[in-house]
């Protein structure tokens, strides 16, 4: 379903949910009564679920689907976790969890700590936090995760106009090298979030990131349930993770399926909301197929 931003917010209004844990979460759900599968997408850095409102039309046509913005008075990923386990099991039991760059790490979070409400991962330019790194892996993640300490101090002072201007900038040479469709999604992605970014969500984005090297230590055993239940969509122009990165990631997963072919840097999925989506829903009801022809 093809729709705007403004059609997404009528047809789904948000709503919000208190954790028993503790921190409210403000979120948008459709229930499609004619499957028996949901989704829920988790954003990255920018913090703002609606702007995966195309995303979400696409897939409620064949699933039920979740977002949610990430509650701004909880600092710590595994206390957060906590809290979106308790509310996809409070609306569907379990779910796919579809986390884009920082949204793939608290995928991953999730899923150590909460598999009951886990029903499989699909990961798109992201990384992850395994013990016994590549130390280029660790090095990488560490120099991008300090960054943000000095980000959050420039977020401080500066004006908002100029770290939208800042953050929202794309590389002339990738964006020359993107089709029309691809330079409207990112044109309208850039609207987007500009006019909703604010720096309270943009400083408690920033200290997630921070946060991100105390979960460091993850093992392959953790993820051994979702076998055959992984897809990573490891965009090959995406130049924000390294390639030790996503080697790193490709191991600590149980044989992941992998697909690098998504082009248009680092939010390639929001450049092309069908082509994600159609990858999605084909990986999905695959693995739906293959266990229905094993009941």
């Amino acid at each position: 379903m093809s729709i705007t931003v403004e059609e997404y917010r009528r047809m789904w209004p948000a709503r919000e949910f208190e954790a028993p844990s503790g921190g409210v979460i403000r979120y948008r759900w459709h229930e499609n009564k004619d499957s028996d599968t949901a989704v829920a997408l988790l954003i990255g850095t920018i913090g703002n679920s609606d702007a995966f409102y195309e995303h979400f039309g696409i897939l409620a046509e064949k699933y039920s689907v979740l977002t949610f913005d990430y509650p701004e008075e909880i600092e710590h990923n595994n206390q957060i976790a906590d809290c979106l386990s308790e509310l996809i099991e409070s609306l569907c039991g379990k779910a796919w969890l579809l986390g884009q760059s920082l949204g793939g790490f608290m995928s991953q979070i999730i899923a150590q700590r909460h598999r009951d409400v886990v029903d499989g991962l699909v990961l798109s330019n992201t990384a992850c936090l395994a013990r016994d790194m590549d130390p280029a892996a660790v090095l990488a993640l560490h120099r991008l995760t300090e960054a943000q300490n000095v980000n959050l101090k420039l977020v401080s002072i500066a004006p908002m106009e100029l770290i939208k201007r800042k953050l929202l900038a794309v590389d002339s040479s990738l964006y020359e090298s993107l089709s029309d469709s691809q330079k409207a999604h990112s044109e309208a992605f850039s609207r987007l979030t500009s006019e909703t970014l604010t720096k309270e969500r943009l400083k408690h984005s920033l200290t997630m990131l921070v946060d991100l090297p105390k979960q460091f230590g993850m093992g392959p055993e953790e993820f051994a349930f979702l076998e055959g239940r992984v897809l990573l969509l490891l965009s090959a122009d995406d130049t924000l993770f390294s390639k030790e990165c996503r080697a790193e990631l490709v191991r600590l997963m149980p044989s992941p399926a992998v697909d690098s072919s998504l082009t248009g840097g680092h939010l390639a999925i929001f450049l092309q909301p069908e082509v994600y989506c159609a990858k999605v829903s084909e990986f999905i009801d695959s693995v739906n197929r293959k266990e229905r022809g094993n009941e």
